[in-house]
């Protein structure tokens, strides 16, 4: 069994967690407008919020230390397994509609920086785009293997459930790989089967293990 890594909390690392979870892109605006008055919504946030979710936290993080699964863990063992694995889809689904808007709120802040604020306009009403590539690429092979390794790096897990033997997915798969993401396959298909002749970790569909997933993702 490896030995269990020591993280330190230093005070820095404290204070930007905390700062990133009070101020953001979405309150910038109202912010701007409070001013002052600010610091009181800040502490009775603070106060009301802040604090008492760390202290859970910090009890629960005590208390499962030693068992991987972070919030699936905690709901599973206060709950069941489905329950558990409800908990951090629904984590995963906030993040796929939060992100976008994040996006469109800092499109929108780089419009009024540039001086056009009639495209914030546009962005919000319509919403943005954001790319590494130029404006009308052509969707050809070597830009579509580019996005593969942006698909893995905003993820934790890759999961193919099933590919042939010279599928998108396979290149999606390797470079989740090299970013040191976690990588599982559905045995069943011809691109799968290589993956997990490769390495990748096996889900049996009828009977998925979640608790192991869960402690594999997490770490």
């Amino acid at each position: 069994m490896e030995p269990t890594k020591t993280v330190n909390m230093t005070t820095t690392r404290l204070v930007f967690m905390t700062g990133a979870a009070v101020f953001s892109l979405r309150g910038l605006s109202f912010m701007a407008i409070e001013e002052l008055t600010m610091v009181f919504y800040v502490l009775f946030g603070t106060i009301l919020f802040l604090i008492p979710a760390s202290m859970v936290s910090a009890e629960l993080g005590g208390a499962f230390a030693s068992t991987g699964g972070g919030v699936y863990t905690w709901v599973k063992e206060a709950f069941n397994k489905k329950l558990g694995f409800l908990a951090i889809w629904l984590q995963w689904i906030q993040n796929v509609v939060y992100y976008p808007i994040l996006l469109g709120f800092a499109a929108a802040i780089i419009a009024y920086m540039i001086g056009k604020p009639e495209l914030a306009e546009d962005i919000i009403g319509c919403g943005a785009v954001l790319s590494e590539l130029h404006p009308n690429t052509p969707p050809r092979g070597p830009s579509l293997m580019a996005r593969d390794r942006i698909i893995s790096g905003l993820s934790r897990a890759v999961i193919v459930i099933e590919a042939g033997e010279k599928s998108g997915s396979l290149d999606t798969a390797a470079k989740a790989t090299k970013q040191g993401r976690c990588v599982y396959a559905v045995p069943g298909s011809a691109g799968t089967d290589q993956l997990i002749a490769g390495g990748a970790r096996v889900i049996n569909p009828a009977s998925p293990d979640f608790d192991a997933l869960a402690a594999e993702v997490s770490q």
